[in-house]
């Protein structure tokens, strides 16, 4: 007779897989405060010094003071599953701007901490280059509409959140079976409302497969197992993009020139080899200035001409902090 006898595991294995654990946690904690406190200082001395600009003042006054079916007729013509989500904000911001900030301040955080969550589902226990990319994301200069928070909020801080996780649940899925339907749910559906939201985060879906494809390293046998299992777990969500895509360019007409993505095909049709050669050049040029250029804003002489002494007083305290550091 043959007895099977239950294995069980050795106590200094436990330990480890504890300290592991332990380690983690306490790394994400302090990368969560570090960023945090990092926003804080960064754009928090002059909240309440800001009020609304440009194309927040339209949008506080119809989402306060239209019904929501009249809200839903306005956002129409031009973005119109962006009545959702106004709905769902207009009692958190209200109408007083330091809310406005204060929500753009905590979304920009939770955005930095998204991107951590991707660099770490690449490269896993590289903390010390996951917090120097979050940190970076966190004071990323070339985005010049952070003040202008209440529209940008749900037009850019929002959708970009929800797309950024997305991509982190497709990432962290792929390499473990028992978290693939767990995460891939919400991924799917946190992309596909960041994509019907608005069209400016559309270009990132290209990244996911090499993303995916990074994160499987240590788990697919070669190369051409890595590259079936990127597109087992891509496709769900090029699914997505392509609905998005084809109701966009094919069935949704906006009357806003700047968002009507059926003029853009009538002028890539027309002129296919002038309107590609533009917009490469572009997107080059985009490229260049928002990656790389885009850092010398940070020493430009306007950063001292600030009347408000809170920005004084958080500039001499990192510049202490970052000696001290040094």
């Amino acid at each position: 007779m043959t007895i099977a006898v239950a294995p069980h595991l050795d106590s200094s294995d436990c330990q480890k897989d504890h300290a592991r654990r332990g380690k983690t946690l306490r790394n994400f904690l302090l990368i969560c405060l570090a960023s945090a406190l990092v926003c804080l200082f960064s754009y928090g001395p002059t909240v309440r010094s800001l009020g609304y600009y440009w194309d927040d003042w339209p949008g506080v006054l119809v989402s306060n003071y239209l019904t929501h079916q009249d809200l839903s007729n306005y956002l129409a013509s031009d973005r119109p599953v962006s009545a959702l989500l106004w709905r769902v904000s207009t009692p958190i911001l209200g109408a007083n701007p330091v809310r406005a900030h204060v929500a753009a301040i905590v979304l920009r955080w939770m955005v930095a901490l998204a991107v951590l969550a991707i660099v770490l589902g690449i490269w896993r226990e590289r903390w010390f280059e996951a917090a120097a990319v979050c940190l970076l994301v966190a004071v990323y200069p070339g985005f010049s509409g952070h003040a202008i928070a209440w529209i940008h909020s749900q037009a850019i801080y929002v959708p970009l959140l929800l797309f950024l996780l997305s991509i982190a649940c497709s990432i962290w899925s792929a390499p473990s079976k028992g978290l693939l339907l767990i995460l891939v749910a919400p991924g799917l559906l946190m992309a596909a409302f960041s994509l019907f939201t608005v069209e400016y985060f559309a270009g990132l879906e290209l990244f996911r497969p090499i993303f995916i494809f990074l994160a499987l390293e240590e788990t697919a046998a070669s190369f051409s197992a890595r590259l079936r299992r990127t597109a087992v777990h891509w496709l769900p969500f090029f699914s997505v993009f392509l609905v998005w895509a084809v109701w966009r360019f094919a069935f949704f007409h906006s009357t806003r020139a700047a968002t009507d993505q059926v003029e853009l095909a009538r002028k890539l049709a027309a002129n296919p080899l002038p309107e590609i050669a533009f917009r490469a050049l572009h997107a080059i040029s985009d490229l260049a200035s928002a990656g790389m250029m885009v850092w010398t804003q940070t020493i430009a002489p306007y950063i001292f001409s600030s009347d408000a002494s809170g920005v004084w007083i958080t500039g001499l305290f990192i510049l202490a902090a970052a000696a001290s550091v040094a």
